[in-house]
């Protein structure tokens, strides 16, 4: 466990700020485990597109990866006429959550597809795979841990372990009221930013069990990532639609999502940000 110096953790604060010192969705320590593979036959996956699927709008695919025994992909709609996103998120066959790796950690790079690049906040996604979850408290159950990069690819594999920048706060108004930190830091990720209200970490009332959560991440004074981690379980087995807590200020002019769903469309699941409100550079 690596030990995280923050003056203002304390009281029933204090296990919540060790508990994402460790975040370990978060660890990148085997990060040569990154999958980026391509099946054989892109033709025989077939991606489910029913997602409230208006008859002004386009869905756009990104390339396919192997996971599990399935498959994995983004998909951003946007409407024809303005370019606004509506749904932006990752799918996963029914088969990609059968025979999930075994080790400690696995990455997978899900690249968004060109028009959806150029028409979000996001730049790309990954989806990481604990199948042990992590030390301590309530993220020992295996889950995944769903990136929504606002970060180049470049600039992301570039942050360090002891990157000083990870750590940077951000100005008042910029995270939700609810939210503490950057704490970590992480290589190749950078802070993370938690809900002290989040249920599971029981600061406020007794401690359930961990389902599903939500994280800013940062870097650099500034939001750097949206992060839902859910348990397999829940992937597996439960569908939600939940608010984001939505900060008062925005360092980039774009359109922001206020919720994230967890979706099972006929036996492919999706993780889905949505219902995006455009907001001003403050």
């Amino acid at each position: 466990m690596r030990k995280l110096h923050i003056n203002t953790c304390f009281g029933r604060l204090l296990p919540v700020c060790l508990t994402f010192a460790v975040l370990a969705s978060c660890s990148k320590t085997d990060i040569n485990k990154e999958f980026n593979h391509q099946p054989a036959d892109q033709s025989a996956v077939a991606m489910s597109s029913n997602t409230t699927n208006p008859s002004n709008s386009t869905t756009f695919y990104g390339p396919v990866q192997q996971i599990g025994n399935g498959h994995i992909r983004s998909f951003g709609m946007l409407e024809n006429q303005t370019n606004k996103p509506l749904y932006i998120g990752f799918k996963i066959t029914a088969g990609g959550l059968q025979n999930l790796p075994t080790g400690d950690h696995a990455i997978y790079l899900v690249p968004l597809h060109p028009q959806v690049k150029a028409n979000t906040i996001f730049d790309h996604l990954v989806a990481d795979w604990n199948p042990y979850g992590h030390e301590p408290g309530p993220y020992l159950a295996a889950h995944f841990d769903f990136h929504f990069y606002m970060l180049s690819l470049s600039q992301r594999l570039a942050i360090t372990s002891n990157d000083s920048l990870s750590l940077k706060p951000l100005a008042t108004g910029y995270l939700p009221g609810d939210y503490i930190g950057p704490l970590g830091p992480e290589p190749q990720m950078g802070g993370h930013c938690v809900d002290i209200t989040s249920p599971e970490l029981g600061v406020f009332a007794a401690p359930v069990p961990f389902t599903h959560t939500f994280i800013y991440g940062a870097y650099n004074g500034k939001v750097a990532f949206y992060e839902p981690m859910v348990t397999l379980n829940y992937l597996a087995n439960s569908t939600g639609t939940f608010n984001i807590k939505q900060p008062t200020y925005f360092s980039q002019a774009g359109f922001y999502p206020t919720k994230y769903s967890i979706l099972n469309e006929n036996g492919t699941r999706s993780v889905v940000l949505s219902e995006f409100v455009y907001h001003t550079a403050n």
